[in-house]
């Protein structure tokens, strides 16, 4: 898995992006993008582990036989 943050300027317009990218557990690749952040780089790093949360939650996923 590889976590990548891009800072994106223009005039005085700063935004970030968070870039998750790796293999999932049926061996499909994954890319999760998060972007919009218009706030400190602190403040975007601390939504790393939530990302990192969803991206377990999706990988790992196995639907329940019906």
């Amino acid at each position: 898995m590889q976590v990548c943050v891009s800072v994106s300027q223009w005039k005085e317009y700063q935004s970030f992006e968070i870039e998750i990218c790796g293999e999932a557990s049926d061996e499909s690749w994954i890319k999760m993008l998060n972007y919009g952040h218009r706030v400190e780089i602190d403040e975007v790093i601390e939504t790393i582990p939530r990302l990192l949360a969803m991206w377990e939650t999706f990988t790992n996923y196995k639907p329940t036989e019906q």
